[in-house]
C-alpha cells in the first residue's frame, strides 16, 4: 500500500553523516549561505539568492508543497555542524506508472566529500522501498559533468539526450535523462547488505 500523506509528514532519514528531514523556517540563514552562491545555481533552473528575501520565497514555495502532500526536498543537514547544506527530494512522483524524479542541489563548500553520494543513496533507497517505485528518474544538463560522475556512481544509467528540453535563464537547455530501476539497484551496490543499514526511519519534524 502506498504511503498516505508523505510529504505531509515528510519523514527523517539519518545516514552516517546527514539528516535528511523537513525545510523549517529557522534554516533560513542556512539556504541562503549555500544559494548565493552562482557556482551552485550555474547549471539549475533558478538564479542564485540575492538577498534571504529570495530564500524565504523558496521556503514558502516548500511548505505549501509539504502542505498540498506534494512532493517537496528534504533538508540535508550536516550532523556534524548542526547546518543544512542543501536539499534533495522527489521533483515529481508518478504512482500509476510507480517513477519519479529527483533533484538535488549541495552547498559549493561541501563538493567531493561524498556527501551527496550518501544523500543519494538514501533517498533511493527510500524510493524504492517506502514509496515502492519501479523506476527513479534525473536529468542533468551535458555541462554539468559533476552530476553526471554522482548519479553514474550509484548505478543510474544514461538514456539519452533530451534535446531543448527546457528554457533556463532565456536559453533553451539540452538535459540528460539518467534512470535506475529497482531490479537493477538491488543487483547492485545497494544490494550490499553492510550497507541496507544506511539510515533510520523516523516521524515527521
Amino acid at each position: 500500500m502506498l504511503p498516505e500523506k508523505l510529504f505531509l509528514n515528510l519523514p527523517k532519514i539519518d545516514t552516517d553523516r546527514l539528516i535528511l528531514r523537513r525545510l523549517e523556517y529557522s534554516d533560513l540563514k542556512d539556504i541562503f549561505d549555500y544559494a548565493k552562491h552562482s557556482a551552485v545555481s550555474e547549471h539549475l533552473i533558478w538564479d542564485a539568492h540575492e538577498t534571504e528575501h529570495d530564500s524565504i520565497e523558496f521556503l514558502n514555495f516548500v511548505n505549501e508543497k509539504y502542505n498540498k502532500n506534494q512532493p517537496a526536498p528534504w533538508a540535508i543537514e550536516l550532523k556534524k555542524e548542526q547546518k543544512v547544506i542543501g536539499t534533495i527530494g522527489f521533483l515529481n512522483w508518478d504512482k500509476i506508472n510507480s517513477k519519479g524524479e529527483l533533484g538535488y542541489v549541495l552547498h559549493c563548500y561541501y563538493w567531493k566529500k561524498g556527501l551527496m553520494t550518501e544523500a543519494l543513496k538514501a533517498v533511493i533507497d527510500f524510493g524504492f522501498n517506502n514509496m515502492y517505485l519501479n523506476r527513479i528518474e534525473a536529468r542533468t544538463v551535458p555541462e554539468n559533468i559533476p552530476s553526471q560522475r554522482l548519479l553514474e556512481k550509484v548505478g543510474f544509467i544514461k538514456e539519452g539526450l533530451l534535446r531543448e528540453q527546457m528554457l533556463i535563464k532565456n536559453k533553451f537547455k539540452n538535459f540528460f535523462i539518467y534512470s535506475i530501476l529497482k531490479k537493477e539497484y538491488w543487483k547492485g551496490e545497494g544490494n550490499d547488505k553492510s550497507k541496507n543499514m544506511l539510515h533510520k526511519f523516523g516521524g515527521g519534524s
